[in-house]
């Protein structure tokens, strides 16, 4: 394992009927940890850095921008995974982040998240 970039050399001998991989070939993999368990998705645009924390702005139901600390995981598919700080209730700005201030009103408007399926969508 190489300490300072994260990355571990592994060899691994596979089934190869049809002659994919050739010899000297390497490939990057990503080895699950565990079980999959539900999360939390919202958009990586939604979550907003402040000093040493991540912030998304919510929407309380009286329409007013409340911001939420939360704790923030891996990237999916252009998606955040949020570990903490949201429930899974609470209406997330998704659009228009440059507007929004914490405390005004607003007239929230539903939103669809959709996952960036293009090959290069971590």
């Amino acid at each position: 394992m190489n300490r300072s970039s994260g990355t571990i050399h592994a060899r691994a001998t596979v089934p190869n009927p049809d002659l994919t991989l050739t010899l000297g070939s390497f490939a990057r993999l990503r080895v699950s940890l565990g079980q999959p368990t539900p999360a939390l998705l919202v958009p990586a645009a939604a979550v907003v850095p402040d000093q040493s924390r991540q912030i998304v702005m919510t929407v309380a139901a009286d329409g007013t921008v409340v911001p939420k600390v939360v704790e923030t995981g891996d990237l999916y598919k252009g998606l955040r995974v949020i570990r903490d700080g949201l429930a899974p209730d609470d209406r997330v700005v998704i659009d228009g982040l440059v507007r929004v201030r914490p405390g005004i009103k607003v007239t929230p408007a539903a939103g669809t998240i959709r996952p960036d399926l293009t090959p290069a969508a971590g």
